[in-house]
């Protein structure tokens, strides 16, 4: 062990926690660049793969892309929390990159399914690496910072975060349409988009496997090595007693959400408007990129000024804010005719600003409250909350998608927005922290 993983060190504006190193750091930052945008491409680039693939019908893609949503997330919500506590008990580094590779696993096979039983399989697959992955970064993001700049640094990660995903939706929403220009037929086109990112995947496993070494990440956590392993289940609950730590669990109950439904509606709404014109699936979605293109460009300076802001008010305070930009983004959905239509780009842009700031206030307002040890354990129970949330809002809104229309999903997800304002509203009042 050397000296520099023993002391506290500062990069710039951020005090790292004692134990992290320089290393660790740049790797978390790598990390946010391709963490999320490898969760977010599933659902992107799936209405391409239900189109040219399989030949779904236009009325039963909301509901089938809907239970492919419950499906992912029922394992995800059977397996996020003992991800988070098996990384207290034997560090984040091996829960992390094995996850990291079935993600890959699952992107290989996924646009090679011939009906909608392998789809199912598949998904699977590539969900169990989604709890594993999404678990362990989360609660490295809580282990890396000191408290006070814990906002920032959310606030950095989540820029890299967004900038990863643009690099993603801009790069692969392209190389089904490159192809097919080229000569290559639709299927093998958009098969070569999801091989793209298993190979991102195993690029990563190596990364994070040398880059996230030292004595914080990948060594256990907990002190105690008789404890028990249900004790540690129940930590994240238990924690829940604390007013800020249960408002925490329900920002992530429609933040995580929020990702997955944007990322699985907007780009199904797009494609399907595109179709309507006269586009291929392959065209539409190249457009869809252009839309996702705009939208995290607005999420990206979001995401900067909003950790200052996080640093400096009442965390309550802010989640309070946080949920009225949400709400306010996601119900102006009401007014919007089509996504490819530029005329509604300031709605798509205030929905941007909303959403940008709720993986902020759930992971820190729970980063600030929790203890060391239990960390992985309170980063497993927002997992679970978020995908309790990402498997309601599929589940509903797939179903309102075909029948209702493609903007409800949305206007229903601002609805509960609201009522979490509310809540937050009340905390602040009774135990702002």
């Amino acid at each position: 062990m050397t000296s520099e993983t023993i002391k506290s060190l500062r990069i710039w504006i951020y005090d790292l926690s004692p134990g992290i190193s320089y290393k660790n750091f740049f790797t978390y930052l790598y990390a946010s660049l391709v963490s999320i945008a490898l969760l977010s491409a599933m659902g992107f680039l799936q209405p391409y793969i239900l189109n040219a693939n399989l030949g779904i019908p236009r009325g039963q893609q909301g509901l089938v892309s809907g239970n492919l949503g419950v499906l992912s997330e029922i394992v995800t919500i059977l397996l996020i929390k003992p991800f988070g506590s098996l990384s207290d008990r034997i560090g984040r580094v091996p829960v992390l990159t094995v996850g990291v590779l079935l993600l890959g696993l699952g992107f290989a096979f996924y646009p090679t399914a011939d009906s909608l039983n392998e789809l199912y399989i598949y998904r699977g697959i590539w969900a169990i690496g989604v709890a594993s992955t999404a678990t362990t970064l989360s609660a490295i993001t809580t282990d890396i910072p000191e408290n006070h700049c814990r906002g920032r640094l959310i606030g950095t990660g989540n820029v890299f975060n967004n900038i990863g995903i643009l690099m993603v939706t801009l790069g692969l929403s392209q190389v089904p349409v490159y192809l097919m220009s080229n000569g290559t037929d639709a299927r093998l086109a958009g098969q070569a988009a999801y091989w793209i990112l298993t190979s991102a995947c195993l690029i990563s496993t190596y990364i994070f496997f040398k880059g996230f070494d030292g004595p914080v990440l990948s060594k256990a956590l907990a002190d105690n090595k008789e404890v028990k392993f249900l004790d540690l289940l129940t930590n994240g609950l238990s924690e829940a007693r604390n007013p800020r730590i249960m408002l925490a669990y329900l920002v992530s109950l429609e933040a995580r959400a929020d990702l997955t439904l944007k990322g699985t509606f907007i780009s199904l709404w797009a494609v399907q408007s595109g179709m309507s014109q006269g586009l291929t699936p392959a065209q539409s979605l190249a457009q869809a990129g252009f839309l996702f293109g705009f939208m995290l460009t607005i999420g990206i300076f979001t995401h900067f000024s909003w950790g200052f802001f996080f640093d400096r008010v009442n965390r309550v305070t802010a989640t309070a804010i946080s949920m009225f930009l949400c709400a306010s983004g996601y119900m102006s959905m009401y007014f919007v005719s089509s996504p490819l239509d530029y005329n509604n780009l300031p709605f798509f842009a205030l929905l941007s600003v909303g959403s940008a700031t709720s993986i902020s206030v759930s992971i820190g307002l729970s980063g600030q409250e929790a203890t060391p040890k239990n960390r992985g354990s309170i980063m497993g129970m927002i997992g679970l909350f978020g995908a309790l949330g990402i498997m309601i809002t599929q589940f509903i809104g797939g179903r309102v998608f075909d029948a209702w229309g493609p903007n409800w999903p949305f206007i229903i997800v601002g609805m509960s927005q609201v009522f979490i304002m509310i809540g937050a509203i009340v905390i602040r009042i009774i135990a702002p922290g």
